[in-house]
């Protein structure tokens, strides 16, 4: 079986980037979370790529983090925080891009997943799309930027009712709360995510990047270090072990 790979290419301007694990409806392992950071700087530091936008293959963006590197990382502190590091990097890395950024979700975003999503400038779904932050399920508290995130888009008390119940949405309901930017229609997603960032062919890319800086001031003044505390410290409670395995035997 494939470990799966993160892949860019840039195509007319636009970069792209390909979470490429369908097997698993995309599950992203921590080659993968590694390999973002690497992928999405390597691709705005190109002259001519006006933005990126990340998709899923196989007509899923993501299912979340993969559970045997979640399950490795409840093994005690050191694993823990390695693996809380290493996710929330990656996170922060797509979030401070220079350049302009469009998730286009098709099928489910659900966990690590949907934070890679919510990471993004902006979020385009199709028809089909559902989110879902599952986390009390599995006993994880998210990082600290993934909160604030979440309660900058949704609003905090709408933040939390997400959060603690891990109920799924679908994407008319996730545009009505504003987690969507935009909801299209079944095979649009291409053409309305790269017409976007065409409006965008003649304006500056260095203003774009410093609203942007600006912007996420609040959600990235913290180091890696304080954004995770709360992460590790539920990876180590048992709940999350207790999940994983659960998830893990089912057939």
């Amino acid at each position: 079986m494939s470990p799966g790979e993160i892949r860019g290419e840039v195509r007319d301007g636009v970069g792209w980037v390909t979470i490429a694990r369908p097997e698993k409806r995309n599950a992203l392992t921590r080659a993968m979370w590694n390999e973002l950071p690497l992928v999405f700087g390597d691709l705005a530091a190109r002259d001519g790529v006006v933005g990126i936008v990340i998709h899923g293959e196989g007509g899923t963006f993501g299912a979340g983090a993969d559970l045997e590197d979640v399950l490795a990382a409840t093994a005690g502190r050191a694993e823990a925080e390695a693996y809380c590091t290493e996710v929330v990097t990656a996170l922060l890395a797509v979030a401070s891009c220079p350049a302009p950024t469009v998730a286009l979700v098709s099928g489910l975003a659900a966990g690590g997943g949907a934070e890679l999503a919510i990471a993004c400038d902006l979020r385009f779904a199709d028809v089909g799309a559902s989110f879902s932050f599952p986390f009390a399920r599995l006993g994880v508290v998210p990082d600290r930027f993934t909160l604030a995130r979440l309660a900058s888009l949704l609003g905090a008390s709408t933040a939390k009712r997400f959060v603690f119940s891990g109920e799924t949405l679908d994407a008319t309901c996730a545009h009505g709360i504003g987690l969507v930017d935009e909801v299209v229609a079944a095979g649009g997603l291409e053409t309305a995510g790269t017409a976007w960032l065409e409006t965008l062919r003649h304006g500056s890319r260095a203003a774009r990047a410093a609203m942007k800086r600006a912007l996420l001031e609040d959600e990235t003044q913290l180091d890696v270090g304080a954004l995770i505390g709360p992460m590790v410290e539920s990876f180590l409670g048992g709940d999350v072990r207790a999940a994983a395995m659960r998830f893990l035997v089912r057939p």
